[in-house]
């Protein structure tokens, strides 16, 4: 598990390295993405990537605190590091969408998004320190 942990820094600082590579070649290369950039196309992706940050942000950040996770990693402790992992790409992926729909159609809004997302990331990585923070009991506190 401890090598494990060593890694997370490194998918950490790799994703963020990753998205902003996406974006400089998309900005460099005039990438134009095969998304419908029609008004109301628009509209309906701006909402729905809106609506699924706002809830994607405070979910994953009270992820632990449910039954799900402290029943799988009382079940099986090794398990808290994908799930830690899990939370840390949903927010991701989520980050990544919203990069490709700002190239693809220059709306600034989805810029902005990202940015929120990238924040959150920034709360939820999993450390070492979060890792047994929010793996611990009540009892154990």
């Amino acid at each position: 598990t401890m090598k494990k942990l060593k890694t997370i820094p490194i998918i950490y600082w790799t994703s963020i390295f990753l998205a902003a590579v996406f974006t400089l070649a998309a900005e460099l290369f005039h990438w134009q993405a095969q998304a419908d950039t029609g008004h109301e196309a628009d509209f309906y992706t701006l909402t729905l990537l809106q609506l699924l940050t706002l809830v994607a942000i405070p979910l994953v950040l009270r992820f632990h605190k449910t039954k799900y996770f402290k029943r799988r990693t009382t079940e099986n402790p090794d398990a808290v590091y994908g799930l830690m992992l899990g939370r840390f790409g949903v927010l991701y992926i989520l980050m990544a969408v919203n990069l490709y729909y700002y190239n693809a159609t220059m709306h600034v809004a989805y810029f902005y998004l990202a940015v929120i997302l990238l924040l959150g990331i920034a709360f939820i990585c999993p450390t070492k320190d979060r890792i047994i923070r929010e793996t611990q009991t009540e009892e154990e506190e």
